[in-house]
């Protein structure tokens, strides 16, 4: 498959072939970034049973910000061995990451419930 052109440099046409294989090269590294992350979605089921365990564990309260599940569950588990939360032990035992089809958007200070229910 073709490169896509464009992305760094803004789209300047440029002469030097060092330049050109530079931006494929960096190109390249976006598709492998993108290709990597693409298996890291979940499913409704999986969003669900994460929502129960920590609200039955009290760590999701209806308050509860999507930052701060970010920050007390997600980073605390994966600092350790700094992995991708659909690495973690929990979502390993949920049958882990899986490919994406759709993509949820989120608000950091909004609360988690409502991202949840809207998904």
């Amino acid at each position: 498959s073709k490169p896509v052109s464009g992305g760094c440099g803004g789209g300047a046409d440029s002469s030097s072939s060092s330049s050109k294989t530079r931006s494929i090269g960096v190109e390249n590294k976006r598709v492998a970034g993108a290709r990597k992350l693409q298996d890291k979605g979940f499913s409704v089921r999986q969003l669900l049973a994460f929502y129960h365990h920590y609200a039955a564990s009290g760590d999701i309260t209806p308050e509860t910000t999507t930052q701060e599940v970010v920050k007390k569950i997600v980073i605390t588990e994966t600092a350790k061995d700094g992995c991708h939360y659909m690495d973690s032990e929990f979502m390993r035992g949920h049958g882990g990451g899986k490919r994406a089809r759709r993509l949820a958007s989120h608000a950091w200070k909004a609360r988690f419930i409502n991202t949840l229910l809207n998904i």
